[in-house]
């Protein structure tokens, strides 16, 4: 936000995200430079978006008291919190400036639902080697089939030996 000492003027075709339907006076080279601005960076100047008389919509006014123009704006990026913006042409700064003021809705961001961080797992896993990891489950395996097995391999040799003795 501040003095652009430019003029965007009324909304052309195309400008939609940029300028809103209540664009003020004509547009300068200024202007024009401040459009591509707003173009790469995806802004939109504000001041535009809402409805005012003509008359509180100017910000600076020539040292003759002539010319009334829009050169003063607020530019965002996000649009949604803006709820109003307005000239404050009740002060005096002994100054050919009027001051502009937002009107924003604060928004508390939401709260994750997860209630652990999965980056960090993966990290943790990442930093593993694979065979040591490979091999950590190997062993788990192994050790389980040993266990099942074993008991069943001690039943069967007892088997065979009880049967060698009663023949």
């Amino acid at each position: 936000m501040g003095d652009f000492n430019g003029r965007i003027g009324r909304r052309r075709p195309g400008e939609e995200n940029i300028i809103g339907d209540f664009g003020f006076g004509p547009r300068s080279k200024n202007g024009e430079r401040m459009l591509n601005l707003a173009l790469e960076n995806n802004l939109a100047f504000m001041n535009s978006f809402f409805k005012k008389v003509t008359a509180k919509k100017w910000t600076w006014i020539s040292p003759d008291g002539r010319h009334k123009n829009e050169i003063d704006y607020i530019g965002t990026n996000n649009r949604k919190p803006f709820q109003n913006v307005s000239v404050l042409n009740q002060l005096n700064f002994n100054t050919n400036h009027r001051l502009v003021r937002a009107t924003i809705k604060c928004i508390e961001p939401k709260k994750s639902r997860n209630k652990y961080n999965t980056k960090t797992k993966l990290m943790i896993v990442k930093q593993i080697p694979d065979n040591e990891v490979k091999n950590q489950i190997e062993g788990k395996y192994i050790n389980e089939v040993n266990e099942i097995l074993g008991t069943l391999s001690r039943n069967l040799t007892r088997n065979k030996l009880e049967k060698k003795l009663k023949s």
